[in-house]
């Protein structure tokens, strides 16, 4: 079954749902979420729905800004988000399917 999160920034195959919620999305299992521009732009776009499902699923992300750029603090909370919405949908990932969509994007408001 595919899931559509309007916020996500790309789809997620069950094999890269794997991986995210083995090793995070800092380790390149999803790079949309830790590359600067595009993690910049989703926050633009949907910054308020992100920071709203953080806060519905584990209450106030608590991140102290020091000397990070925006880039990275964007980074920081979109991947916190990613990381949480895959945690929702374990029961979806497969190490040997590369191919089926378990978490789709959309434009469509």
């Amino acid at each position: 079954m595919t899931t559509i999160i309007k916020w996500l920034p790309e789809p997620i195959s069950a094999y890269e749902l794997a991986a995210i919620i083995q090793s995070g999305c800092a380790s390149g299992a999803y790079m949309p979420a830790v590359t600067y521009y595009t993690a910049k732009e989703t926050m633009a776009k949907h910054g308020d729905a992100i920071m709203s499902f953080i806060d519905d699923h584990i209450g106030d992300i608590n991140y102290q800004i020091r000397d990070e750029s925006w880039g990275q603090v964007c980074c920081y909370i979109l991947s916190t988000a990613v990381e949480i919405l895959c945690s929702l949908h374990d029961s979806e990932s497969d190490w040997d399917d590369g191919e089926t969509i378990v978490l789709h994007h959309t434009d469509h408001e």
